[in-house]
């Protein structure tokens, strides 16, 4: 938490100052209405004065009045540094995640991400907003309560303190306790979040297997584990909270015991009885918010933690775009690559060795987890912890930005991805500066004209999010327009014919390859009949190149590649 305040807060110092300036005045008014209080009994009651009455309470409504101004200055000032501190530090937090390795987003995960940007950083804002006049409030008005009750009556006073002391002692037990709890509830959260984002993305699957009854159930599951580790949490807190309220209400009852047998001795005046209570009142509603601060610390350690553990990850920043070798434009060489991701227990990729030159039309072919989009990230800059060398346009991928890749290589996805704008921003996305003709060009070559024709819109015409109104056919030739309509080097193209039908495919294909006839092309796909007219294909088996060649060479020599020609095409050689 400090180094966050540290990070956003010291900005605004004026603002703080203020607030503190607030507070001060705030505290110092509070502490002259007991003492009006006194005046009015003192003077006005017992004297039957009635002047003194009307002059003191006209005075103890200014002073009521001076006091809710203060808290409302102190509350706007307060809210704009926290509501400030929040809007900056969601920025920057964002900022960190769009600079993530692949490594970093499996490591933290969707779920959690989305937590610490919502739940926590909400419950940090309000914390801060709440503390900045708490916090300074709260000890300066117990203090100068407890420091007028001593002048009234020490031996009083005492009593209080003890009392006090031991709410203090049993706070400090209670933040040990409840730490761990406030952690393991935090972590049953992002775990429900996580369900829940995987009911929502997978709704269809499981309306399509009839599983609605089980991933309810599973749903239920995780919510009333959350709900008992949320509730065992918030009632450890509880319990101690009324454990300390029933301890200092005791310490009253004790005092005002002791102060009734001084009043009817005569060695207390019921008037200063009065002011004695009040600055005492003052003294335990101090003590009780300064209670509530301590009793949130668990939960604000944990929340800046987790808000700090993204802020201080360290990625790569981009540095720019670098100029390729003009040389060797389109040219890529992979030599010994290597790469596992984190915490599995084999690589995915071992010892990978090929060499494509500029212009040539290269298909990656391979089962289900053979390493294909993997091997493709790591062409395209997406994956840079890996091993070994990967040289794209004479440079080495890992120690080139992000900008400078997004230049050389265009990308379409496995998972075709569109965003809730028109389908002209969307394929915009690739390219700022490309004119509507161009689009339509774009889209013609990937088949997906047809349909947007038929729009009322056309190529305005609004996509939803993640592009619900429109087939997952259309969607996948909406990305293969966007990847065709940049201007790069080398195309990848992973998986990105699977869900068009045998005619559309050969015609997006063929279209597109006419279009890109001097520059790179890449092909991952699992059917054969997607990348038989290529250079050359290579062959991938549980993370290796088994084979390369062509298709003719390939059905001639490699069994591995055969069997999958079998099971792909009949005996007469026409595609299942």
């Amino acid at each position: 938490m400090i180094k966050l305040v540290k990070r956003y807060l010291y900005a605004y110092k004026i603002q703080f100052v203020l607030v503190m300036t607030l507070c001060l005045m705030q505290v110092g008014l509070q502490l002259i209405l007991p003492q009006l209080t006194d005046q009015m009994l003192k003077k006005g009651v017992v004297l039957n004065d009635q002047k003194c009455i009307y002059i003191t309470g006209i005075k103890m409504l200014g002073v009521t009045l001076a006091v809710s101004l203060c808290m409302v200055l102190a509350s706007y000032f307060s809210a704009y540094v926290s509501g400030t501190f929040a809007s900056k530090c969601r920025s920057e937090m964002f900022t960190k995640v769009c600079h993530f390795s692949e490594e970093q987003f499996s490591r933290f995960g969707v779920s959690t991400l989305t937590t610490r940007f919502t739940n926590d950083l909400t419950f940090l804002t309000f914390t801060t907003m709440m503390g900045m006049r708490t916090a300074l409030t709260a000890p300066l008005l117990g203090v100068g309560a407890i420091i007028v009750a001593m002048t009234i009556n020490w031996k009083l006073t005492i009593i209080v303190i003890v009392g006090v002391m031991s709410s203090i002692l049993l706070m400090f037990f209670s933040q040990k306790h409840t730490a761990p709890l406030f952690a393991i509830s935090l972590k049953s959260l992002d775990h429900m979040n996580l369900l829940f984002k995987e009911k929502l993305t997978g709704v269809r699957t499981i309306r399509a297997f009839n599983r609605q009854a089980y991933e309810n159930q599973r749903m239920d599951t995780s919510i009333e584990e959350t709900w008992k580790k949320d509730l065992r949490a918030s009632n450890a807190v509880s319990v101690f909270i009324v454990a300390i309220q029933l301890l200092m209400n005791l310490d009253l009852v004790l005092v005002f015991f002791a102060s009734s047998f001084l009043v009817r001795q005569q060695l207390m005046q019921a008037a200063d009885l009065v002011k004695f209570s009040q600055y005492v009142m003052n003294f335990i509603s101090s003590i009780t918010a300064i209670t509530s601060i301590i009793q949130a610390l668990p939960r604000v350690k944990m929340t800046s933690e987790r808000i700090s553990e993204i802020l201080e990850q360290d990625t790569v920043k981009d540095s720019g775009i670098n100029k390729p070798n003009e040389e060797k434009r389109g040219e890529i060489m992979l030599k010994d690559v290597s790469y596992g991701y984190p915490g599995a227990q084999e690589k995915v990729l071992k010892d990978i060795n090929l060499q494509i030159r500029s212009g040539d039309f290269i298909a990656i072919l391979g089962t289900t987890g053979a390493g294909k989009t993997t091997l493709v990230s790591i062409i395209h800059g997406l994956i840079k912890d890996y091993q070994g060398s990967v040289m794209v346009d004479g440079m080495e991928v890992k120690n080139e930005s992000r900008s400078t890749m997004s230049t050389i290589v265009s990308l379409a996805p496995q998972r075709s991805l569109v965003f809730q704008k028109s389908i002209y921003d969307n394929i915009r996305l690739s390219k700022d500066s490309i004119t509507r003709d161009e689009a339509a060009l774009a889209l013609k070559r990937a088949c997906a004209d047809g349909f947007v024709a038929e729009k009322e819109e056309g190529i305005d015409f609004t996509l939803t999010q993640r592009g619900m109104n429109v087939s997952g056919g259309q969607r996948q030739r909406l990305s293969l327009a966007r990847a065709v309509a940049k201007e790069a080097d080398v195309y990848i193209f992973d998986d990105s014919f699977s869900a068009l039908d045998t005619k559309t495919e050969s015609l997006a294909r063929s279209q597109i390859l006419e279009a890109l006839n001097d520059k790179t092309v890449i092909i991952v796909s699992q059917r054969i009949k997607t990348i038989m007219n290529a250079d050359r294909i290579y062959l991938l088996d549980n993370g290796q190149i088994v084979a390369n060649g062509s298709h003719e060479e390939l059905l001639k020599t490699n069994k591995l590649y055969q069997e999958i020609y079998s099971t792909q095409f009949r005996s007469d050689g026409g595609e299942e």
